[in-house]
């Protein structure tokens, strides 16, 4: 069957509208009309679907939009080439599920340490974000455009956290494990990475429970009054865990100072992207599918540190 090709742009007016549905393959569907069969994305360039369900599913009062953003059929070399770069919506899939997997990660601890706690780490609490960071990202899209959809996936992964769940855990382990060494009250992104370490801890040394919380200062370095072959190892691992936990550090840095929502300082934000090897500045679609996948590598890690800690407590039972 006879396919026609569009820009991927023709899907923006839909993603707007609240009245339509765009899902990962680009379909699009209304109350009243829907196209569905046959479509496909081609890379983040281009839109395919047959030409009769083209014809037969959307509305003639439609075409005039359609036809616009019609491209001729690429070569052979073209559509390789667009292949080549992961589709925004799968990369926002991925990033998603690594999120579910922390969250069921998390609960294979409460079973060993604290069963009285319930409840998954992270969910979805508002459907917005996650749809608009699935949005078709156009090859002509200013920084502005990145750093608004930094500034969302922030807000997703942070936002989703149930602190209740993550501080009830930490403190029931070690009431004092909610706060930073010298006292201070830690954030949600700082208590994630407190458990990170915690489990890290429990999965290399074994120690006993009443030893974490000066173990974990000995890690920090808020303290070093551990052997001295075994501070060198704590501050090896906390090393460590504070570069797999880098890039949720610095998205956290994109959203405050991106000027979304906060005053804009377009110098820390440079900083900030270039820690994790982005550009300083005039960012694009790449850099974006970048972030993403290295967020998503971050909360990989995480959920990897719990699942194993979740063994070692298993075992030492």
């Amino acid at each position: 069957m006879d396919r026609v090709y569009f820009s991927q742009d023709v899907l923006s007016k839909y993603e707007q509208n609240p009245v339509f549905t765009v899902d990962s393959r680009g379909s699009v569907r209304h109350s009243q009309w829907s196209l569905v069969r046959s479509v496909a994305r081609i890379g983040n360039g281009l839109l395919l679907t047959a030409i009769g369900d083209f014809s037969t599913e959307v509305p003639t009062g439609e075409w005039p939009h359609w036809g616009h953003y019609a491209v001729s059929p690429p070569s052979k070399a073209d559509v390789d080439t667009m292949k080549q770069e992961t589709p925004v919506p799968q990369a926002v899939d991925t990033f998603v599920t690594a999120l579910e997997n922390l969250s069921s990660s998390f609960l294979e601890l409460p079973q060993r340490v604290a069963p009285e706690i319930a409840g998954p780490l992270w969910c979805d609490r508002v459907e917005g974000p996650k749809k608009q960071l699935k949005f078709v990202y156009s090859d002509t899209a200013n920084e502005e455009e990145f750093l608004m959809r930094a500034t969302l996936a922030s807000g997703f992964v942070l936002d989703g956290l149930a602190l209740a769940a993550l501080g009830g855990l930490l403190e029931a382990v070690d009431g004092k494990l909610i706060k930073s060494c010298k006292g201070a009250s830690l954030a949600s992104r700082k208590l994630l990475e407190r458990l990170a370490l915690l489990s890290f801890v429990v999965t290399k040394l074994k120690p006993k429970k009443d030893q974490l919380l000066q173990i974990i200062c000995n890690a920090e370095g808020a303290s070093k009054n551990a052997d001295p072959e075994l501070q060198v190892e704590l501050e090896k691992m906390n090393s460590q865990l504070r570069g797999e936990f880098l890039p949720l550090a610095q998205l956290h840095d994109l959203r405050s100072s991106g000027g979304v929502a906060h005053r804009q300082s377009l110098g820390k934000v440079g900083a900030a992207a270039s820690s994790m090897g982005l550009p300083k500045e005039k960012w694009a679609r790449r850099d974006y599918l970048e972030l993403l996948r290295l967020i998503t590598a971050s909360i990989d890690c995480a959920s990897g540190h719990m699942l194993a800690a979740a063994e070692a407590w298993h075992s030492a039972e």
